[in-house]
């Protein structure tokens, strides 16, 4: 899920009206343009309970990578300005639950941290793979490094 997305904060605010939030967001990267949890509306109301899932982020931990994003003078408002109630959770690689539903998660090729992840709930599975490389490039790349 692309949090950065200024629509989705638009929906749930549309869906949900005045009542509460109270949801888990899945964080596949940290990189650049991908992420965003600055502009996720929810944020913004003290009523909504946010738990934000991912890894850490070669070296530093989540807070701190959300922190970092939202430091002045990348940004005017600070994490820990936000009045939504947030909470911060490192995944674990060999699965993990959101309530009823299990998830298992696995790093994709990448540059930087990138997950990927394999939601399974009691209609089915579905697959979330963000950014990735093929790997056929890579075997291309490096069978010329050999010639």
């Amino acid at each position: 899920m692309r949090i950065g997305d200024r629509e989705l904060g638009l929906a749930l605010e549309n869906e949900f009206g005045s009542r509460p939030i109270n949801l888990s967001l899945l964080i596949t990267t940290f990189i650049g343009p991908h992420s965003g949890f600055s502009f996720f509306r929810a944020s913004y109301n003290d009523k909504n309970q946010i738990r934000i899932l991912g890894y850490e982020g070669t070296g530093s931990g989540l807070r701190e990578i959300l922190n970092g994003q939202m430091a002045t003078p990348f940004f005017p408002v600070a994490l820990y300005d936000l009045p939504g109630k947030i909470k911060i959770e490192k995944t674990r690689v060999d699965g993990f639950q959101i309530g009823k539903v299990h998830v298992r998660s696995k790093f994709m090729n990448h540059p930087g941290v990138c997950v990927g992840y394999r939601i399974f709930t009691s209609k089915g599975r579905s697959p979330f793979l963000p950014d990735h490389e093929p790997y056929e490039s890579f075997k291309l790349h490096s069978a010329k490094s050999h010639l």
